[in-house]
């Protein structure tokens, strides 16, 4: 967990996955992937539920200590150039765990059993 400039955890010669709700400027992610070179990660990835890739974004997608982002599609990245796009982001579609999910809430059922399988 990143709060601030501090990394609470060890990560030294470990592969750290960063996880997050959304990356907007990027400026969390940036301080998140730096923590976690700082402290020796071997290698850092990280994943998002939304990608909106506004202000300096590109650049903290393209640091070079960053191997890898996944983001679903509910924002397509279309302010990324497409180069960074293709070496360094994972799309994943959502539209199946959508459907699955208003169909649970129409049938009267729960949503936390789409986590559990």
């Amino acid at each position: 967990m990143v709060s601030g400039e501090t990394l609470i955890g060890d990560v030294g010669g470990k592969s750290a996955v960063i996880l997050d709700d959304l990356i907007g400027t990027g400026t969390t992610l940036g301080r998140a992937v730096a923590a976690c070179h700082d402290h020796g990660a071997s290698e850092i990835r990280a994943a998002a539920s939304h990608g909106l890739f506004v202000g300096n974004a590109r650049e903290v997608i393209d640091d070079t200590r960053l191997m890898q982002l996944v983001v679903t599609d509910t924002v397509p990245p279309f302010r990324l150039d497409p180069q960074i796009v293709h070496d360094k982001l994972t799309v994943v579609d959502a539209a199946g765990l959508f459907a699955a999910a208003l169909r649970c809430m129409h049938e009267g059922g729960s949503i936390t059993s789409l986590m559990e399988g």
